[in-house]
């Protein structure tokens, strides 16, 4: 999983370089992962921002049988070849970084049968039953909506190198199940979990600070409601 992440980004880069003299900026999508150390993740104590830097070795994240780590590794080691290439070939053209933290949200086309791993922690909630106790899952998230204007966003000259993270809000799987029985269609249908145990679940995950690329971007963040709630009516109308 290394060696193609590594050689993927490369691919892109070379061949801009090589044979597409009018592109100025490249934007590519990382992942938080490359911020994270796996040995502090659960830490609550811990903050990351775009400095961050996971400190995995290649011999960790090539560790066989352990995707967790490959995938971490995958887009820690893209990045940094990403940055050498940028540093050493001094391409014609800029390049911006953008490591989101969990993409949530509707889609243009939800395939259901395909989730992307992001939303599965909204589909397992609206997808239980009363009394069910789904898995609890802490973290930080982005809408997908203003992930993509990120991306957008991103191309602007000034933006030209940042390493940007986005993180609209800290939540946990009690927020998503607090935010759908507040929905008709799913009200009393699904689990409630424990609303006592919010903040001891929240405490399972460790703090993000973004603010440096919430002034960057200067996006009207949506709010992690709004996003369960656009999700779970998509959601609604194709189980129905």
């Amino acid at each position: 999983m290394l060696k193609p992440a590594i050689q993927g980004t490369l691919s892109v880069l070379k061949t801009a370089k090589a044979h597409a003299p009018n592109v100025k900026k490249i934007v590519i999508t990382s992942s938080v992962a490359s911020n994270l150390d796996v040995a502090t993740f659960y830490d609550p104590n811990t903050t990351y921002t775009e400095k961050s830097w996971n400190p995995m070795t290649w011999e960790q994240a090539a560790e066989k049988g352990n995707p967790f780590a490959n995938y971490m590794g995958s887009k820690l080691y893209a990045e940094k070849a990403g940055i050498e290439f940028r540093d050493k070939e001094k391409p014609q053209f800029s390049i911006t970084w953008i490591n989101p933290t969990y993409i949530l949200g509707p889609g243009v086309a939800l395939d259901m049968s395909a989730l992307n791993t992001s939303n599965e922690v909204l589909a397992n909630v609206l997808g239980s039953k009363k009394g069910q106790d789904p898995e609890g899952v802490a973290g930080w998230f982005v809408d997908v909506r203003d992930c993509a204007r990120a991306h957008v966003v991103a191309l602007k000259p000034e933006l030209d190198g940042e390493r940007l993270l986005l993180a609209t809000a800290k939540f946990c799987t009690q927020d998503i199940e607090d935010i759908a029985n507040k929905i008709p269609e799913f009200h009393g249908k699904i689990a409630i979990g424990n609303p006592a145990n919010r903040e001891k679940e929240l405490n399972h995950a460790s703090q993000c600070d973004a603010s440096y690329s919430k002034k960057l971007l200067d996006i009207d963040w949506i709010p992690f409601n709004k996003t369960v709630e656009d999700f779970a009516n998509q959601w609604y109308e194709q189980h129905k």
